[in-house]
């Protein structure tokens, strides 16, 4: 690993700064890109005292990735897993090493989120990159702007808006093949018209089919893993539309997208099952108006609202061909729902950005399942239906922001900036709680910005984790707690960011985050008799507020080229983190004076404990390089190490029930190539062979990734 960092980074260095010397007039990129999820207002990103990431509408084309998930992968401080397992598989976010449900992923400035599941996350398979015009990313805590969630960061992605006057729009066909017998086919077209008055319509339709492989891998100490397995597949529907006016400052619009998804999935690790079927529905709407004044002075409304429906269905009651046969039945669907409301006021001065606005957010969850079994000691029928529950939380908020350049005091002071939030949130069941951000910078000459920054933010608890309403007979403590309050988290970032000439940048930033409140998922027993427990001690289970998480690690990024035909960029990610228990500072009104047992690692907690390391947290390091010998054809090739990690694996042995613990997984490297040919200002043709060599690696155990693929793509833009 170490001998891979010392040579990109001397390869970068030693060949980017001998191109200063030869070609310092022409450059592929801009040091001035301009992202307005950093600070809710438009700025250049060597201007802000973040780690951020601008993901371009050229670099999305380029890419010949279906998923945002393939293409967040290869930036630094993310790891996306099953973002090469088979398509449709879950994708879980970790960005800068906190869990899945600490990062904010937005779609046109409106949260994503799933309120029906335990962390109210979004699985990022849902997504697609064809209608996507870029994407932001901004590292660490921000909840000053963004409230819940944004513990990790935030993650912004645009969709498209036509821009050219008259008829426009693009057709794209994509197929492929990869691993042992999968394949992918795909057809996107999008159409838009704008008027010369500065009204505007498009529509977009997407069309996926994948025929995939078995999601799992076999283990021969499991009997039943080595049962006959069968193909898991995949198929995603997206079509939607939006209209709008721009002129004279004002931008009104109105959007919709529908994505449907059928999904084969297996049981588990290791586990195959051929009849589980999952289906998945979003309605996702997005409104706003904004006007622009001369006077400095934005006004912009933002709205949205989400529903998500997801059913399953795993019916193993009757005995197939294969005459192999579980004899159960079990079903269930979940609706979530999220409203959202924001409003805006900016006004800029001369050296000064201030910021102020409003939010308010409504979301509510059902579910129900139903559960039917056949054996040798008899029919057994259960059910569940939340609906009566009316599970539902509504979230208010008013916030601030204040970005000041020193030169309003002195024109000699102009290389010092301070920017400064802060947040007050009111949730309607645990309450309000209060998020800061000051961020200070200072400009050396053109060419360097070092900064630092202290943030906090928070993550609420999901309507699952505050009302699931199982109850053990004895205790009578419910799985849901609605005493819960909501991790909150301290970041600190300090970070240097430096162009030399026009052809080379490099950013370098070294964080810490401390989340407290931690939410755990735990059981129950009764207390002082760890060595000799039964399952007659069981008290039940619960979340509660268990502990503190600390995160720590560093980021390096960088950007050269070497000459107007070969462009070089690479990142490296390290991250390493703990948790802390002391029974002292948990409150007995959660706990009930039991034993905590945490399932996420089987420690009981009857002194203070502390675990090291993080599960699917990887050190990696991206090297990429395009090389571009005319104007009408390019190749790419990317290298990705991924480091020896931690996983989940569940340890039967860990207390009567069992528990999670972690089982080491080994590091990989993958080798990528591309082409594109651009064959007019209307037709282009890509073709991309991902894991070169074919590679066996895992994402997480008992999983099987996708191996080597070949996909080809052709595009007609009009």
């Amino acid at each position: 690993m170490k001998q891979v960092i010392t040579l990109l980074t001397v390869l970068f260095f030693s060949s980017s700064l001998r191109a200063q010397h030869e070609h310092d007039s022409t450059k592929t990129y801009s040091l001035d890109e301009i992202v307005v999820t950093a600070t809710k207002s438009p700025k250049a990103i060597k201007d802000i005292a973040r780690s951020v990431t601008l993901l371009s509408s050229v670099e999305i084309a380029g890419s010949l990735f279906q998923t945002p998930a393939e293409l967040l992968s290869l930036q630094e401080g993310v790891y996306v897993v099953g973002s090469g397992q088979v398509p449709g598989s879950l994708q879980s976010l970790f960005l800068r090493g906190a869990n899945n449900g600490h990062t904010s992923v937005l779609l046109d400035g409106i949260r994503l989120t799933d309120p029906s599941s335990v962390q109210n996350t979004i699985d990022l398979s849902e997504l697609s990159l064809a209608n996507t015009d870029r994407i932001e990313i901004v590292r660490g805590s921000h909840g000053t702007l963004f409230g819940t969630s944004a513990i990790g960061g935030v993650i912004n992605l645009f969709s498209k808006t036509p821009s050219r006057i008259g008829v426009g729009g693009e057709a794209e066909i994509q197929a492929g093949g990869f691993g042992k017998g999968g394949s992918t086919l795909s057809e996107y077209t999008r159409a838009a018209y704008h008027g010369e008055i500065g009204l505007y319509v498009q529509g977009e339709f997407l069309n996926q089919r994948v025929r995939g492989f078995d999601a799992t891998v076999t283990d021969p100490t499991l009997p039943a893993s080595s049962a006959p397995r069968d193909a898991d597949n995949f198929s995603n529907k997206q079509f939607g539309g939006k209209v709008g006016y721009i002129s004279d400052g004002l931008d009104i619009y109105f959007s919709y997208r529908r994505t449907d998804q059928d999904k084969d999935i297996d049981k588990g690790a290791f586990s195959d099952d051929d009849n589980n079927i999952v289906q998945q529905q979003r309605d996702f709407f997005a409104f706003g108006a904004g006007h622009s004044f001369a006077n400095g002075v934005n006004v912009r409304y933002v709205g949205g609202y989400t529903k998500l429906r997801r059913s399953s269905v795993d019916d193993s009651s009757y005995i197939p061909e294969a005459g192999m046969f579980d004899g159960t039945y079990y079903s269930n669907s979940y609706v979530g729902k999220n409203m959202h409301h924001e409003i805006q006021l900016e006004k800029k001065f001369d050296n000064v950005d201030i910021i102020v606005g409003g939010v308010f957010d409504n979301e509510t969850m059902s579910s129900k399942s139903e559960f039917y079994s056949q054996s040798s000691f008899g029919v057994f029928v259960s059910s569940t239906d939340l609906d009566s529950l009316d599970l539902h939380t509504t979230t208010s908020a008013v916030f601030g922001y204040l970005d000041v350049n020193a030169g309003i005091l002195s024109r000699d002071l102009q290389m010092f900036s301070l920017a400064t939030g802060w947040r007050w949130n009111h949730h309607s069941i645990y309450g309000g709680n209060a998020t800061v951000e000051i961020s200070p910078s200072w400009r050396i000459g053109a060419g360097t910005l070092l900064y630092a920054s202290f943030a906090t933010g928070f993550n609420a608890p999901s309507l699952y984790q505050l009302g699931a309403p199982e109850i053990d007979p004895g205790s009578q403590i419910r799985r849901g707690n609605r005493l819960l309050k909501p991790e909150r988290s301290n970041s600190f970032e300090v970070g240097v960011k430096q162009a030399i000439g026009s052809r080379l940048r490099f950013t370098l930033s070294a964080f810490s985050t401390t989340i407290d409140d931690y939410i755990d998922y735990v059981y129950l027993w009764k207390p002082n008799i760890i060595d000799s427990l039964t399952f007659i001690d069981y008290r039940g289970d619960t979340y509660i507020n268990s502990g503190k998480q600390t995160i720590s690690g560093v980021e390096f990024s960088l950007q050269s080229e070497i000459s107007p035909e070969l462009f070089l960029a690479a990142n490296v990610s390290v991250a390493s983190g703990k948790l802390k228990y002391d029974p002292a500072t948990i409150d007995a009104n959660q706990t009930g004076g039991n034993l905590l047992q945490v399932f996420e690692n089987g420690e009981f907690l009857d002194a203070a404990r502390s675990v090291a390391g993080l599960s699917r947290r990887p050190t990696t390091v991206n090297f990429q390089t395009v090389y571009r010998p005319t104007s009408s054809f390019s190749v790419q090739m990317n290298i990705r190490y991924v480091g020896s990690r931690k996983d989940v694996a569940y340890i039967p042995a860990s207390g009567p029930f069992g528990a999670l613990g972690r089982v080491d997984v080994r590091d990989y490297t993958i080798l990528d190539l591309s082409a594109k040919y651009i064959f007019s200002r209307t037709l282009s043709a890509s073709l991309r062979m991902e894991n070169v060599f074919d590679r066996s690696y895992a994402e997480i155990r008992g999983y099987a990734t996708r191996g080597r693929g070949v996909f080809g793509g052709v595009r007609f833009s009009f």
